[in-house]
């Protein structure tokens, strides 16, 4: 056997921790997606996720001056029916997605597993779509980072319907890694809602001078990095190809370049945020630049483990996802300079930090997933997040 065919994954206690906490985040955050705008039909309808914001971070932060409500309540009530179509809808499609998680199921039934995958893409497709109509309706929002946050909302339910019509058309040719690959990516993208809502109450603690909507654009950044990098991530320690004899090692000087080129992307951000920081929070500007550092990390210990175990097929993938990681903070400035033209300096760089990351790190990620995918079998193993998937090894 070669290397690549006999790689160790990670502990199975660590993958399935891993997937227990995805499931239960998608499966709290269901039933609070799904009433968000019972309010509008019934005045005394619980609003369990405002409830729950106010219970832990205060009614002046949840409701207050610089909260989504004061700026978005009008809006919400004009289009009531488009948003109870998104919210009820993706609640429904999260706890799908969840289910399809699941290998135990997938092993017992695939023709179960199909007609559920049919109608979660059905639900995500509706929920996403009316998204976007909400988008053109209510326009952009009338606080600093209203614009960047219509640009990276139009971003992120564009590119979740494309995961998944990509993932569609995977599965049509029967290549099940690359259907698995998309499928992660799409499922990171619509965790995102239920991660955002986590972020901006764990967050305001730490950042006590920050509004709501701050720490909803500090944390809409740290997520254009943590969630096309936690799909690639994911990729990466769960789906093994087939035997690729092609792939070689790099010489060591690669990866001197790799984090040249690295020091030097982070550290031209890091002046063009600085000039920034008179307008806007630091916290917004810096925890984003902060985790695509830690994005970048991680590929590299991926390519020392794959040194390591001299395998040099694995070491390949790495290195790609980590020169995507390296240019990452490239395609901000590049946003900024379009960006600032269109709405000034401060609020150039939220709109930068917003969708900048993810442009090279989606690049990346799809050089891995054509590396890795192959026409299989359609009864083949397809294990969900951490487990082995075979595709024509010797």
């Amino acid at each position: 056997m070669t290397p690549s065919m006999t790689r160790r994954l990670p502990a199975p206690s660590v993958r399935r921790a891993g997937r227990i906490v995805l499931m239960v985040i998608a499966v709290l955050y269901a039933p609070l997606a799904m009433s968000y705008m019972w309010f509008a039909f019934v005045a005394d309808a619980p609003q369990w996720q405002q409830a729950i914001t106010a219970a832990i971070n205060g009614a002046e932060y949840t409701s207050g001056a610089g909260s989504i409500s004061s700026i978005r309540r009008v809006d919400y009530l004009d289009n009531t029916w488009v948003l109870l179509l998104h919210t009820v809808l993706g609640g429904l499609a999260l706890i799908l997605a969840v289910h399809q998680l699941s290998a135990r199921r997938r092993r017992r039934s695939l023709v179960e597993h199909r007609w559920v995958g049919r109608i979660y893409v059905g639900l995500m497709t509706i929920s996403m779509g009316a998204a976007l109509v909400f988008l053109v309706r209510g326009g952009t929002a009338d606080y600093l980072g209203g614009n960047a946050m219509y640009l990276q909302l139009w971003s992120l339910d564009l590119s979740t319907l494309a995961s998944g019509f990509i993932a569609i058309w995977a599965i049509r040719r029967r290549d099940v890694i690359t259907h698995q690959a998309w499928m992660y990516l799409n499922f990171a993208f619509m965790m995102t809602a239920p991660l955002l809502r986590a972020v901006w109450i764990l967050l305001a603690p730490l950042f006590p001078h920050h509004s709501l909507l701050d720490n909803v654009d500090m944390g809409s950044s740290m997520l254009g990095v943590l969630a096309p990098g936690g799909a690639a991530i994911a990729v990466q320690l769960s789906l093994r190809s087939r035997h690729d004899d092609a792939a070689v090692r790099a010489a060591a000087s690669t990866y001197v370049w790799l984090l040249a080129v690295a020091a030097g992307s982070v550290g031209l951000l890091a002046l063009r945020v600085d000039q920034a920081s008179a307008v806007v929070p630091a916290g917004v500007l810096w925890i984003p630049l902060g985790c695509s550092v830690a994005y970048t990390a991680s590929c590299l210990c991926g390519v020392r483990g794959a040194r390591r175990a001299r395998d040099a097929a694995l070491e390949l993938r790495w290195r790609w996802l980590a020169w995507g990681a390296a240019i990452a903070p490239l395609g901000v400035v590049m946003v900024h300079l379009a960006s600032a033209i269109l709405w000034g300096y401060p609020v150039g760089m939220i709109a930068a930090l917003m969708v900048g990351f993810s442009g090279p790190i989606a690049v990346s990620f799809t050089l891995v997933v054509a590396r890795i995918g192959a026409p299989l079998n359609f009864t083949s193993p397809a294990g969900p997040l951490g487990h082995t998937m075979r595709s024509g090894r010797a």
